[in-house]
């Protein structure tokens, strides 16, 4: 049996998407693309980076979850010294009108400080933090969703 006869010739065509064209010349025009096996822009997933981004997104909001807290904390105490205050100033009144005092006899609101309030500046620092990092991970998962949409239609075109 000859050759000729175990093969047949099978006209093949190959073709790439418009959008796996333009990556490739994206590529080329970047200088990633050589014809020396360089692919680092084509991997999927940078686990580190995104794992850090995440760690200190989950960190920075904690911290602005205590300095919440710190500010509900004054909230409520301030809420709680102004209550006492119109008690005791209605209670005083009440009092001297009964026993017709003057206004200076009677009990006097208490005169403790008011809390100190917290510094609003540390929560906005924090929030413009958790914003930069969410950038960060937007952008980074911007890329990786476009790779793999790419992919994903090289892959429907293959079968």
């Amino acid at each position: 049996m000859p050759i000729e006869d175990i093969f047949d010739e099978i006209p093949v065509k190959i073709s790439n998407s418009h959008l796996i064209t333009a990556f490739f010349m994206d590529l080329n025009d970047k200088g990633t693309y050589g014809g020396t096996g360089q692919f680092s822009s084509l991997e999927l997933w940078n686990s580190g980076f995104f794992a850090r981004n995440l760690e200190f997104v989950i960190d920075s909001l904690d911290d602005l979850s205590m300095e919440q807290a710190k500010w509900h904390n004054y909230q409520r105490g301030l809420q709680k010294q102004q209550q006492q205050q119109n008690y005791l100033k209605k209670k005083g009144e009440g009092g001297r009108k009964e026993e017709g005092l003057e206004e200076e006899e009677g009990p006097t609101p208490s005169n403790k400080p008011l809390p100190g309030q917290p510094n609003k500046i540390d929560a906005l620092l924090i929030s413009n933090q958790i914003d930069k990092y969410c950038q960060q991970i937007n952008t980074f998962a911007g890329q990786s969703s476009t790779k793999l949409f790419l992919l994903g239609t090289l892959q429907k075109q293959q079968h």
